[in-house]
């Protein structure tokens, strides 16, 4: 015997003390025929086991359970094929050969280091085909195996996560005594995957938090990472179960019995659909041809989907619609570097996405009637005239107190128009200049978007935030002109603990809470905090009472600056939703506009999320697009910490800032904050976020009393002037002079320590030297040396003469 277990048959899979019947395969998916591979090659594959291996342990089930039985194998309704039992495959196999065996059973695709596919089509590019594998998994960027989730496997997952304090093994350990025994993995945060089958008649789609805090499900349209990818392994080999029936009642409501389907209404021969089903249709060939790269396909299919569902209703002709669906996608810009698009590949999609739509017909909502009751009302017979009164005139009845420009009839009135228009040049000086509420940060009339992960500190960072611009505080790079009115709007925290916040944000400004009267406005809901209600159905946006009396509060109170904390709790549209979602941001950023206000959106991002990703936000891709300024708040990380001299067990409460999209000037660098905890009169202690510079790693080494005498040399310059940034001994005014003096001769050294003076404030100017000519040299940050400095607007003097 080998040292690797010989492979059965392509066509059959053993169980222990089994009879070698053939086992099912995961998903229900075929095997592909080259399977000769496996046993052409077993020494090429770590230990494989056929099936899940007898558990001794006593499965806590009650009597008469129809679920697996301690010593028995158990075989979910997927079944389980040649997967590996956990053992982790020999140290340098390589990621593609383990992606080849993986894709016999499962449609696979690569994802990177930070688990996001690296394909173009994300989880919809996995394949089964070997080639393409072994052409995905070949690319440099591949590190981790990703499995979508869904039909597309057969298989979906409940992800319970632990990380830092997480309460997703609390919902495990609840309810462990009521799920079956099914096939576990173990993440790289040390959370867990539960793989139970699709079931046969039920949606499951992805959602976060649904089952319970830190549960999240992988469903339709979602994926996972799959062991034996670094970080994950198999913690239990059992087959995929079938989920209890009160797990799927969770994830996929039951359904009242449906409505008998409504008659479809005959349309008129000279008509091609009601009214408002025409509307609807000319609204998504609007937005199918408006459709930016990257949620074309998909605004494609939902726009077919929708008018399919008025198709089986009767509201609309399916040919005409069909048609003109066809007619918008040929519309759609191609992608540069793109193949462009083809009338059959967009006939294709809208012809599935029709028919899809036609299984559940829609019907246009009944107007509504309103009973008018009609009141004639007499008036008395006026006296005789003895003249023609004035309003018996034809002309209308002017004010004259206005321009004659202005004392137009109403119905001579121009209509409003669409575009404006002009070919004029502009004066720069006339340009209205931004306007900041506060500068690089905040934009009146605009949007900024915060992310990051649960509990990492963005929404102590917003306090924080809050505090510097009630105070006209600066705080790090935030930096207001001057004192502001902020309104906070928090659906997650109560009145209590906003208080606790806000008083541990005010002991970093030596401030109290009476400093915010007049200047916070904290805003919460009694209830359920949605602003904006989607009605799927008929595809209209709504607003709430929340929304008519938040905006009432803003007229009244004039802020200048609004935060909006999380921006999933202020609507109920699909969040993965391009077009939905576009709709959200434009709602609120029509807020900001009508009252000038700054706006900031807290915002989730996905797992594995990197420092200033704008792709890292959760959701639809349109979230980030529709505004101009966004940053994510992501943790310190490994690499950071022992970069930067963090102890580990401290380094979740540092935190880092970084900017993500600004469409206003560059993107600022990354900023550090730290979590530091205060304690309140109260007794209680919280924690708020301060702003945290990291140790200069130039000064790692050097004694402080070298550094000191260096700047102290900048400041004192030379014979012949400042000194000369030119790294050369050769060169009697360069500071490489200076720095050899004090120990420091290493290029390498040298430069870095140059780079980290002018980090300390010293700038490279031009100034005079005795011939009247330019020089550049190192200025302190008080000013000196003394020197004829240039002045950098009118190239004058500004200061004494050079030292002779």
């Amino acid at each position: 015997m080998g040292q690797h277990r010989p492979v059965r048959s392509a066509g059959t899979a053993c169980c222990p003390g089994g009879t070698g019947s053939p086992a099912p395969r995961l998903g229900g998916r075929p095997r592909p025929p080259d399977r000769a591979y496996r046993q052409a090659d077993p020494g090429a594959l770590w230990p494989l086991r056929a099936c899940p291996r007898p558990r001794p342990r006593q499965h806590p089930r009650s009597h008469g359970s129809q679920h697996a039985r301690p010593g028995r194998a158990h075989h979910g309704k997927a079944g389980m094929s040649l997967h590996y039992d956990g053992q982790t495959p020999p140290a340098g196999t390589p990621l593609t050969q383990i992606a080849l065996f993986l894709c016999a059973d499962l449609p696979v695709f690569p994802c990177n280091s930070s688990k996001r596919p690296i394909t173009q089509n994300g989880l919809h590019d996995a394949a089964q085909d070997r080639d393409t594998v072994s052409e995905m998994f070949s690319r440099p960027k591949a590190a981790l195996i990703g499995v979508p989730t869904g039909r597309a496997s057969g298989v979906f997952a409940v992800d319970i996560d632990v990380r830092d304090g997480a309460k997703g093994g609390e919902w495990l350990t609840a309810n462990e005594h009521r799920l079956p025994q099914t096939r576990r993995h173990r993440t790289q945060s040390g959370g867990t995957h539960l793989l139970f089958a699709m079931p046969a008649g039920r949606t499951i789609r992805n959602s976060a938090g649904k089952l319970a805090e830190n549960v999240d499900v992988r469903g339709d349209g979602g994926y996972i990472i799959y062991p034996p990818s670094t970080g994950y392994s198999v913690s239990d080999p059992a087959a995929p179960a079938e989920a209890p029936e009160w797990l799927l009642d969770l994830l996929d409501p039951p359904q009242a019995a449906p409505a008998p389907a409504p008659k479809p209404r005959a349309l008129a021969d000279d008509t091609n659909g009601s009214r408002y089903a025409l509307a609807a249709l000319s609204n998504a060939c609007d937005a199918i041809m408006a459709a930016g790269w990257g949620t074309q396909e998909t605004t494609l299919n939902t726009a077919a989907l929708h008018m399919g569902h008025f198709v089986a209703g009767g509201e609309l002709s399916k040919g005409y619609a069909r048609e003109t669906l066809i007619s918008a996608g040929m519309g759609m810009r191609n992608q540069p570097g793109m193949a462009p698009w083809h009338e059959r590949d967009i006939r294709a999609k809208v012809e599935r996405a029709m028919a899809d739509g036609e299984a559940r017909p829609w019907n246009a909502p009944a107007r509504e009637v309103r009973h008018v009751h009609r009141i004639e009302i007499v008036a008395p017979e006026p006296p005789p005239y003895e003249d023609v009164p004035h309003h018996w005139h034809g002309e209308p009845d002017y004010d004259m107190s206005l321009d004659a420009a202005e004392r137009i009839a109403p119905e001579a009135k121009a209509p409003t128009k669409a575009l404006h228009w002009t070919d004029e040049g502009w004066d720069e000086a006339a340009i209205e200049r931004r306007q900041w509420a506060v500068p690089g940060h905040l934009l009146r009339g605009a949007i900024t978007l915060a992310g990051g992960p649960g509990g990492t500190g963005k929404s102590s960072l917003m306090v924080a935030w809050a505090c510097a611009a009630a105070l006209g505080e600066h705080y790090g790079s935030f930096k207001p002109n001057r004192p502001l009115k902020v309104m906070t709007y928090n659906v997650e925290d109560d009145e209590n603990e906003q208080r606790r916040r806000f008083s541990a944000a005010l002991r970093q400004f030596g401030k109290y809470p009476r400093d915010l009267a007049g200047r916070v406005a904290r805003v919460s809901p009694d209830d359920i905090g949605t602003l904006i209600q989607v009605d799927r159905q008929a595809g209209t946006f709504l607003f709430t009472q929340a929304w008519d009396e938040l905006e009432a509060l803003i007229q009244e109170w004039q802020p200048d600056i609004l935060m909006l904390d999380p921006l999933a709790e202020l609507h109920t549209a699909e969040e993965n939703d391009n077009t939905a979602m576009r709709h959200v941001v434009a709602h609120l950023r029509t807020l900001a506009r009508r009252y000038n206000i700054a706006i900031i959106l807290i915002h989730h991002t996905r797992k594995g999320a990197e420092a200033g990703d704008l792709d890292s936000f959760r959701g639809a891709s349109a979230t980030g697009g529709a505004i101009r300024k966004a940053f994510t708040v992501t943790p310190m990380d490994d690499a950071d910490a022992a970069k930067l001299g963090v102890a580990d067990d401290l380094r979740w409460t540092y935190f880092k800032v970084a900017d993500a999209k600004n469409n206003y000037g560059r993107r600022e660098d990354a900023a550090w904050h730290q979590m530091q905890e205060y304690e309140l009169d109260n007794g209680e202690h919280v924690a708020a976020a301060l702003p945290w510079t990291p140790p200069d790693a130039a000064r790692q080494g050097i004694d402080p009393d070298v550094y000191a005498h260096i700047m102290a040399g900048i400041s004192h310059g030379t014979a012949h002037g400042p000194w000369s940034p030119r790294l050369s001994m050769e060169e009697p005014r360069s500071v490489a002079v200076l720095f050899h003096r004090h120990g420091i001769s290493e290029a390498k050294e040298q430069r870095t320590l140059l780079k980290q003076l002018q980090l300390d404030g010293c700038t490279v100017q031009e100034f005079y030297d005795n011939n009247r000519n330019p020089r550049k040299g190192l200025r302190a940050v008080d000013g000196s040396p003394v020197a004829a400095w240039c002045n950098e607007a009118t190239g004058a003097q500004s200061g004494g003469t050079v030292h002779q």
